[in-house]
């Protein structure tokens, strides 16, 4: 089993506390997704899937 993993990009504060502002009022309308912290919030650019833990460390190389 591996780890599930993505490519992402860390936005700065003032960007996630706008989304975080919008995420409170769209959490109103009852829409059936699951909501993400505004700390957790980021752009992914790739979703890998599940990697081989073996194999983290040459992707973070690449990248």
């Amino acid at each position: 089993m591996g780890i599930r993993s993505f490519l992402a990009f860390e936005l700065p504060f003032d960007i996630k506390e706008r989304i975080g502002t919008v995420s409170k009022e769209l959490q109103k309308s009852n829409l059936p997704v699951r909501w993400v912290k505004v700390q957790n919030i980021h752009l992914t650019i790739v979703f890998l899937g599940s990697v081989d833990e073996g194999i983290i460390d040459d992707i973070k190389e690449k990248v």
